[in-house]
């Protein structure tokens, strides 16, 4: 406990509570995190750090300008032997999940998904498709399995280090686009960079423009409320793929929509794809399933 200058005893200051709660991590940690993940936003130790030598490998990164983590895929996986030979970007393992021990909805399944690939999970209603998709997306930990995201087995951290994955590598377009109607279609579309730490006005830029490409044609300041189901669906798509991460999961991304919002929302999934991004949708589109590169199929 610090006492002031004038000796009155007074409540710790900041830096002994941080110190405190520093030693009590320290004593409690089961083991060293993941190097990689000890890099993330906001670690004083990597602070300044420049891009390591993992910058081709979907590793976490430090930008010297910035204080967040993120995963870098812009070199094509095929366009070198060594980027074709690392771990593919999602890789599971033996993963059981259900909502009760006697009848779980997964039973040791396995599968992996490659960087420019497109990949399709179908199967009738109840069969698990969007329960597989949010354990793919970190959002729920399987009961027992291994799930790896790039470097990092994720079914062996605790909720942070899943959220730091997630962050830093997953968009989400949801069936229902999931806006919050409380915040504006811009506020919607820029909370995910801003949650990373990134700029608000370089995120800004970015979101405008995909909000353009969509052909979103309301005012970003308006309230996500009223909207068509289009018009949602093609915010949600924006704000999946801002800052193009390297992993995007689709929730019946066209299963609401009309034809042409269909194709605007099916041809920027398989564009991103060729850019090196694995694409994993859950859908009941047959057509739309036999034109992934492979089907996970689900019973």
């Amino acid at each position: 406990m610090r006492r002031h200058p004038g000796g009155r005893r007074d409540r710790p200051l900041r830096t002994d509570r941080a110190r405190a709660g520093h030693e009590w991590r320290r004593r409690t940690s089961v083991g060293p995190r993941p190097a990689t993940l000890r890099r993330c936003r906001g670690d004083p130790r990597r602070r300044n750090q420049s891009v390591g030598q993992d910058h081709r490998r979907g590793g976490w990164l430090r930008d010297r300008r910035r204080t967040r983590c993120r995963v870098d895929h812009r070199a094509p996986r095929s366009a070198d032997p060594v980027i074709a030979n690392v771990r593919p970007l999602i890789e599971a393992a033996a993963i059981t999940f259900g909502y009760s021990r006697e009848q779980p909805v997964l039973n040791g399944w396995s599968g992996s998904v490659a960087g420019g690939e497109i990949v399709a999970i179908v199967g009738p209603s109840g069969s698990g498709k969007s329960t597989l998709l949010y354990i793919l997306g970190t959002l729920v930990r399987p009961w027992s399995g291994t799930l790896w995201i790039g470097d990092h087995d994720v079914a062996r951290v605790g909720d942070r280090g899943r959220s730091d994955v997630r962050s830093a590598a997953i968009g989400f377009v949801f069936q229902d686009a999931l806006l919050d109607p409380r915040r504006s279609v811009f506020d919607n579309v820029v909370e995910g960079a801003v949650y990373r730490g990134d700029s608000r006005a370089e995120a800004g830029v970015q979101a405008r423009a995909l909000l353009e490409r969509f052909g979103v044609d309301v005012e970003s300041s308006r309230r996500a409320t009223d909207l068509s189901g289009g018009q949602a669906q093609r915010i949600a798509l924006a704000r999946a793929l801002l800052d193009s991460p390297p992993i995007v999961l689709a929730d019946e991304p066209t299963g609401n929509l009309d034809h042409i919002n269909a194709k605007l929302v099916e041809t920027a999934l398989f564009e991103h794809a060729r850019s090196g991004a694995a694409i994993v949708m859950a859908t009941h589109d047959e057509v739309l399933a036999a034109r992934c590169d492979r089907t996970f199929r689900l019973s």
